[in-house]
Protein backbone atom coordinates (compact mmCIF):
# COMPACT_ATOMS: atom_id res chain seq x y z
CA UNK A 1 0.00 0.00 0.00
CA UNK A 2 0.99 3.59 -0.67
CA UNK A 3 -1.38 5.37 0.87
CA UNK A 4 -0.91 5.51 4.51
CA UNK A 5 1.47 3.43 6.60
CA UNK A 6 0.10 -0.11 7.93
CA UNK A 7 -1.21 0.41 11.63
CA UNK A 8 -2.84 3.71 10.64
CA UNK A 9 -4.92 1.30 7.47
CA UNK A 10 -5.82 -1.03 10.50
CA UNK A 11 -6.51 1.39 13.23
CA UNK A 12 -8.24 4.60 11.60
CA UNK A 13 -8.98 4.17 8.00
CA UNK A 14 -12.11 2.00 7.85
CA UNK A 15 -13.76 4.78 10.80
CA UNK A 16 -12.77 7.40 7.93
CA UNK A 17 -14.62 5.63 5.37
CA UNK A 18 -17.76 5.26 7.61
CA UNK A 19 -17.59 8.55 8.87
CA UNK A 20 -17.35 10.23 5.45
CA UNK A 21 -20.22 8.23 4.33
CA UNK A 22 -22.39 9.54 7.34
CA UNK A 23 -21.37 12.56 7.38
CA UNK A 24 -21.04 13.72 3.41
CA UNK A 25 -17.00 13.57 3.89
CA UNK A 26 -14.17 13.09 6.25
CA UNK A 27 -10.93 15.72 6.91
CA UNK A 28 -7.84 15.11 8.79
CA UNK A 29 -3.96 15.60 8.82
CA UNK A 30 -2.46 12.19 8.92
CA UNK A 31 0.67 10.43 7.50
CA UNK A 32 1.35 9.17 3.63
CA UNK A 33 3.73 6.62 2.66
CA UNK A 34 5.51 7.38 -0.92
CA UNK A 35 6.92 4.56 -3.53
CA UNK A 36 10.16 4.37 -2.14
CA UNK A 37 8.69 3.84 1.49
CA UNK A 38 9.62 7.43 2.54
CA UNK A 39 6.89 9.13 4.58
CA UNK A 40 5.60 12.43 4.34
CA UNK A 41 2.70 15.09 6.47
CA UNK A 42 -0.52 15.49 4.30
CA UNK A 43 -3.61 16.37 4.83
CA UNK A 44 -6.76 14.21 3.45
CA UNK A 45 -10.43 15.14 2.08
CA UNK A 46 -12.05 11.69 1.64
CA UNK A 47 -15.75 11.91 -0.38
CA UNK A 48 -18.24 8.86 -1.01
CA UNK A 49 -19.06 8.46 -4.24
CA UNK A 50 -22.71 8.11 -4.81
CA UNK A 51 -24.59 6.41 -7.93
CA UNK A 52 -28.33 6.24 -8.06
CA UNK A 53 -28.77 6.09 -4.37
CA UNK A 54 -26.35 3.65 -4.05
CA UNK A 55 -22.30 4.29 -2.29
CA UNK A 56 -20.27 3.14 -4.57
CA UNK A 57 -16.52 4.55 -3.81
CA UNK A 58 -14.85 7.06 -2.64
CA UNK A 59 -12.74 9.75 -3.84
CA UNK A 60 -9.37 10.72 -2.02
CA UNK A 61 -8.01 14.58 -2.04
CA UNK A 62 -4.32 14.60 -0.47
CA UNK A 63 -2.70 17.78 0.21
CA UNK A 64 1.43 17.93 1.07
CA UNK A 65 2.00 19.66 4.58
CA UNK A 66 5.68 20.83 4.20
CA UNK A 67 5.75 22.87 7.01
CA UNK A 68 4.32 19.73 9.20
CA UNK A 69 6.22 17.02 10.31
CA UNK A 70 5.16 12.88 10.42
CA UNK A 71 5.90 13.26 13.99
CA UNK A 72 3.05 15.84 14.48
CA UNK A 73 0.50 14.12 12.04
CA UNK A 74 0.98 10.69 13.09
CA UNK A 75 -2.47 9.58 14.43
CA UNK A 76 -1.92 7.68 17.48
CA UNK A 77 -2.67 3.83 17.22
CA UNK A 78 -4.05 2.77 20.13
CA UNK A 79 -2.78 -0.96 21.95
CA UNK A 80 -6.48 -2.40 20.93
CA UNK A 81 -5.12 -1.87 17.23
CA UNK A 82 -1.29 -3.16 17.72
CA UNK A 83 -2.87 -6.51 19.09
CA UNK A 84 -5.36 -7.15 16.23
CA UNK A 85 -2.59 -6.71 13.84
CA UNK A 86 -0.56 -9.66 15.36
CA UNK A 87 -4.38 -11.46 14.77
CA UNK A 88 -3.67 -10.05 10.85
CA UNK A 89 -0.57 -11.13 10.77
CA UNK A 90 -1.18 -14.66 11.89
CA UNK A 91 -4.06 -14.71 10.29
CA UNK A 92 -5.07 -16.45 13.20
CA UNK A 93 -9.28 -16.02 12.55
CA UNK A 94 -8.10 -19.36 10.60
CA UNK A 95 -7.80 -21.61 13.46
CA UNK A 96 -11.04 -23.24 13.15
CA UNK A 97 -9.08 -25.13 10.45
CA UNK A 98 -7.44 -26.51 13.50
CA UNK A 99 -9.58 -26.53 16.47
CA UNK A 100 -12.16 -28.66 14.95
CA UNK A 101 -9.84 -31.80 14.11
CA UNK A 102 -8.39 -31.46 17.68
CA UNK A 103 -11.37 -31.69 19.01
CA UNK A 104 -12.53 -34.07 16.64
CA UNK A 105 -9.54 -36.62 17.59
CA UNK A 106 -10.17 -36.24 21.02
CA UNK A 107 -14.07 -36.84 20.99
CA UNK A 108 -13.49 -39.70 19.07
CA UNK A 109 -10.83 -41.03 21.72
CA UNK A 110 -14.04 -40.78 24.07
CA UNK A 111 -16.11 -42.52 21.91
CA UNK A 112 -14.26 -45.88 20.81
CA UNK A 113 -13.81 -46.18 24.62
CA UNK A 114 -10.45 -45.26 25.41
CA UNK A 115 -11.43 -43.71 28.49
CA UNK A 116 -12.55 -39.91 29.59
CA UNK A 117 -10.89 -36.96 28.03
CA UNK A 118 -7.53 -35.59 29.64
CA UNK A 119 -8.58 -31.85 29.99
CA UNK A 120 -4.81 -30.55 29.90
CA UNK A 121 -3.36 -33.09 27.25
CA UNK A 122 -6.53 -31.79 25.14
CA UNK A 123 -5.70 -28.11 25.68
CA UNK A 124 -1.97 -28.72 25.40
CA UNK A 125 -2.57 -30.54 21.51
CA UNK A 126 -4.59 -27.30 21.10
CA UNK A 127 -1.76 -24.64 21.72
CA UNK A 128 0.94 -27.06 19.96
CA UNK A 129 -1.21 -27.50 17.09
CA UNK A 130 -2.19 -23.84 16.81
CA UNK A 131 1.11 -22.27 17.50
CA UNK A 132 2.65 -24.65 14.67
CA UNK A 133 -0.71 -23.55 12.20
CA UNK A 134 0.29 -19.82 12.50
CA UNK A 135 3.86 -20.92 11.81
CA UNK A 136 2.40 -22.23 8.60
CA UNK A 137 0.57 -18.97 8.03
CA UNK A 138 3.37 -16.86 8.21
CA UNK A 139 6.01 -19.14 6.46
CA UNK A 140 3.47 -19.51 3.64
CA UNK A 141 3.08 -15.25 3.60
CA UNK A 142 6.64 -14.80 3.68
CA UNK A 143 7.41 -17.23 0.59
CA UNK A 144 4.53 -15.75 -1.21
CA UNK A 145 6.25 -12.52 -0.77
CA UNK A 146 9.59 -13.85 -2.16
CA UNK A 147 7.64 -15.48 -4.85
CA UNK A 148 6.32 -12.18 -6.20
CA UNK A 149 2.91 -13.86 -5.57
CA UNK A 150 2.00 -10.70 -3.71
CA UNK A 151 3.07 -8.68 -5.29
CA UNK A 152 1.37 -9.71 -8.54
CA UNK A 153 -2.02 -9.67 -6.87
CA UNK A 154 -3.22 -6.27 -7.51
CA UNK A 155 -7.00 -7.47 -6.28
CA UNK A 156 -6.37 -8.22 -2.72
CA UNK A 157 -8.56 -5.59 -1.07
CA UNK A 158 -11.78 -7.59 -1.62
CA UNK A 159 -13.71 -10.26 0.49
CA UNK A 160 -12.17 -13.86 0.63
CA UNK A 161 -8.20 -12.66 -0.58
CA UNK A 162 -6.07 -15.33 0.67
CA UNK A 163 -2.69 -14.14 2.60
CA UNK A 164 -2.62 -11.16 5.85
CA UNK A 165 -1.28 -8.61 3.36
CA UNK A 166 0.76 -7.17 6.32
CA UNK A 167 3.86 -7.34 4.53
CA UNK A 168 2.84 -5.09 1.77
CA UNK A 169 1.24 -2.71 4.17
CA UNK A 170 4.19 -2.53 6.47
CA UNK A 171 2.81 -3.77 9.29
CA UNK A 172 5.82 -6.16 9.13
CA UNK A 173 8.98 -6.73 7.12
CA UNK A 174 9.72 -10.15 5.20
CA UNK A 175 12.08 -11.19 7.48
CA UNK A 176 9.84 -10.08 10.49
CA UNK A 177 7.54 -12.18 9.20
CA UNK A 178 10.01 -15.27 8.50
CA UNK A 179 11.12 -14.66 12.11
CA UNK A 180 7.62 -14.69 13.87
CA UNK A 181 6.88 -17.88 11.19
CA UNK A 182 10.50 -19.73 13.30
CA UNK A 183 9.71 -18.82 16.86
CA UNK A 184 6.30 -20.34 16.14
CA UNK A 185 7.32 -23.43 15.12
CA UNK A 186 9.30 -23.39 17.35
CA UNK A 187 6.85 -23.36 19.95
CA UNK A 188 4.94 -25.80 18.88
CA UNK A 189 8.20 -28.14 18.63
CA UNK A 190 8.26 -27.38 22.23
CA UNK A 191 4.84 -28.35 23.35
CA UNK A 192 5.21 -31.31 20.75
CA UNK A 193 8.20 -32.85 22.06
CA UNK A 194 7.14 -32.70 25.95
CA UNK A 195 3.87 -34.50 24.82
CA UNK A 196 5.88 -37.26 23.26
CA UNK A 197 8.16 -37.49 25.65
CA UNK A 198 6.39 -37.26 28.78
CA UNK A 199 3.50 -39.76 26.95
CA UNK A 200 5.85 -42.38 25.70
CA UNK A 201 4.39 -41.43 22.33
CA UNK A 202 7.36 -40.23 20.33
CA UNK A 203 7.34 -42.27 17.23
CA UNK A 204 3.76 -41.60 16.52
CA UNK A 205 3.94 -38.33 17.49
CA UNK A 206 7.43 -37.22 15.38
CA UNK A 207 5.83 -38.94 12.01
CA UNK A 208 2.77 -36.93 12.10
CA UNK A 209 4.52 -33.93 13.31
CA UNK A 210 7.51 -34.16 10.65
CA UNK A 211 4.45 -34.94 8.03
CA UNK A 212 2.27 -32.01 8.70
CA UNK A 213 5.04 -29.72 9.06
CA UNK A 214 6.77 -30.72 5.47
CA UNK A 215 3.01 -30.11 4.06
CA UNK A 216 2.89 -26.72 5.67
CA UNK A 217 6.16 -25.42 5.30
CA UNK A 218 6.68 -26.55 1.42
CA UNK A 219 3.23 -25.25 0.44
CA UNK A 220 5.17 -22.43 -0.53
CA UNK A 221 8.89 -23.06 0.59
CA UNK A 222 11.23 -23.35 -2.18
CA UNK A 223 12.43 -25.61 -4.32
CA UNK A 224 9.08 -27.81 -3.26
CA UNK A 225 6.62 -25.33 -3.73
CA UNK A 226 3.57 -27.95 -3.35
CA UNK A 227 1.23 -25.40 -4.20
CA UNK A 228 2.84 -24.31 -7.46
CA UNK A 229 2.55 -28.08 -8.34
CA UNK A 230 -1.09 -28.63 -8.35
CA UNK A 231 -0.53 -30.70 -5.38
CA UNK A 232 -0.77 -27.98 -1.90
CA UNK A 233 -4.36 -28.70 -2.17
CA UNK A 234 -4.31 -32.64 -1.56
CA UNK A 235 -1.25 -31.85 1.25
CA UNK A 236 -4.10 -29.23 3.16
CA UNK A 237 -6.62 -31.89 3.32
CA UNK A 238 -4.11 -34.66 4.47
CA UNK A 239 -2.61 -32.39 6.95
CA UNK A 240 -5.65 -30.45 8.72
CA UNK A 241 -7.41 -33.44 8.09
CA UNK A 242 -6.05 -37.12 9.04
CA UNK A 243 -2.99 -36.13 10.66
CA UNK A 244 -4.95 -33.58 13.08
CA UNK A 245 -7.36 -35.53 14.28
CA UNK A 246 -4.90 -39.16 14.33
CA UNK A 247 -2.32 -36.69 16.58
CA UNK A 248 -5.06 -35.80 18.83
CA UNK A 249 -6.58 -39.18 19.38
CA UNK A 250 -3.01 -40.67 19.56
CA UNK A 251 -2.56 -38.08 22.54
CA UNK A 252 -5.52 -39.07 24.33
CA UNK A 253 -5.39 -43.22 23.93
CA UNK A 254 -1.34 -43.32 24.14
CA UNK A 255 -1.34 -45.66 20.94
CA UNK A 256 -2.51 -44.84 17.06
CA UNK A 257 -6.04 -45.39 16.11
CA UNK A 258 -6.52 -46.95 12.65
CA UNK A 259 -9.71 -44.91 12.47
CA UNK A 260 -8.53 -41.54 13.36
CA UNK A 261 -7.40 -41.17 9.90
CA UNK A 262 -10.32 -42.10 8.03
CA UNK A 263 -12.25 -39.67 10.96
CA UNK A 264 -10.41 -36.72 9.81
CA UNK A 265 -11.41 -36.84 5.93
CA UNK A 266 -14.63 -34.90 6.30
CA UNK A 267 -12.39 -31.67 8.23
CA UNK A 268 -9.82 -32.08 5.53
CA UNK A 269 -11.71 -31.43 2.50
CA UNK A 270 -13.94 -28.80 4.54
CA UNK A 271 -10.10 -26.78 4.93
CA UNK A 272 -9.61 -27.38 1.48
CA UNK A 273 -13.24 -26.00 0.63
CA UNK A 274 -12.09 -22.67 2.64
CA UNK A 275 -8.35 -22.62 0.84
CA UNK A 276 -10.24 -23.02 -2.25
CA UNK A 277 -12.34 -20.32 -2.28
CA UNK A 278 -9.83 -17.74 -1.02
CA UNK A 279 -7.25 -18.41 -3.97
CA UNK A 280 -10.55 -17.37 -6.52
CA UNK A 281 -9.39 -13.59 -5.98
CA UNK A 282 -5.97 -14.76 -5.84
CA UNK A 283 -6.06 -15.98 -9.71
CA UNK A 284 -4.16 -13.59 -11.37
CA UNK A 285 -1.36 -12.83 -9.43
CA UNK A 286 -1.09 -16.51 -8.55
CA UNK A 287 -0.82 -17.29 -12.46
CA UNK A 288 1.67 -14.19 -13.01
CA UNK A 289 4.00 -15.44 -10.54
CA UNK A 290 4.24 -19.68 -11.56
CA UNK A 291 2.06 -20.31 -7.98
CA UNK A 292 -0.34 -22.91 -10.52
CA UNK A 293 -2.58 -23.85 -7.50
CA UNK A 294 -5.45 -26.38 -9.03
CA UNK A 295 -7.65 -23.14 -9.36
CA UNK A 296 -5.15 -21.65 -11.73
CA UNK A 297 -5.28 -24.62 -13.24
CA UNK A 298 -8.89 -25.29 -13.73
CA UNK A 299 -9.95 -21.60 -14.66
CA UNK A 300 -12.80 -20.25 -12.32
CA UNK A 301 -15.27 -21.61 -14.17
CA UNK A 302 -14.29 -25.27 -13.70
CA UNK A 303 -13.25 -24.43 -9.61
CA UNK A 304 -16.81 -23.02 -9.19
CA UNK A 305 -17.86 -26.18 -9.97
CA UNK A 306 -15.15 -28.03 -8.04
CA UNK A 307 -15.86 -26.17 -4.82
CA UNK A 308 -19.37 -27.09 -5.02
CA UNK A 309 -17.57 -30.43 -5.50
CA UNK A 310 -15.57 -30.36 -2.41
CA UNK A 311 -18.47 -29.31 -0.55
CA UNK A 312 -20.73 -31.92 -1.37
CA UNK A 313 -18.01 -34.59 -0.46
CA UNK A 314 -17.94 -33.18 2.83
CA UNK A 315 -20.94 -34.71 3.76
CA UNK A 316 -21.17 -37.63 1.57
CA UNK A 317 -17.87 -38.64 3.48
CA UNK A 318 -19.70 -38.11 6.81
CA UNK A 319 -22.47 -40.16 5.64
CA UNK A 320 -20.40 -42.69 4.53
CA UNK A 321 -17.97 -42.87 7.74
CA UNK A 322 -21.43 -43.33 9.97
CA UNK A 323 -22.04 -46.34 7.45
CA UNK A 324 -18.81 -47.50 8.73
CA UNK A 325 -19.32 -46.91 12.08
CA UNK A 326 -15.83 -44.98 12.50
CA UNK A 327 -18.46 -42.01 13.39
CA UNK A 328 -21.24 -42.27 15.74
CA UNK A 329 -24.42 -40.65 14.15
CA UNK A 330 -24.53 -37.62 15.83
CA UNK A 331 -21.65 -36.60 13.51
CA UNK A 332 -24.48 -36.55 10.77
CA UNK A 333 -26.42 -33.98 13.51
Amino acid sequence: SVFSPGLVVLGHVPRWLKQSVTEGHFETDTVFVRKDGSQFAAHIRLTPIIKDGVQTGYIGLTTPLPDKSVEETMPSISMVTKILSWLYITRSPFLSATIVPVLLGTALAAWLGYGDTKIGLLLLTLLGVSLAHLGVNTANDYFDWKSGADQANVDYVIPFSGGSRMIQLGVISPQGMLRTSLVLFGAGAIIGTYLATTLAIWPGVGILALAGFAIGFLYTAPPIRLVARGIGELGIMVAFGPLIVAGAALVQIGSFEPKALLAGIPTGLLTVAIVWVNQFPDIKGDAASDKRTLVVRLGLKCSSWAYLVLALATYVSLVVLVLMETLPTQALA
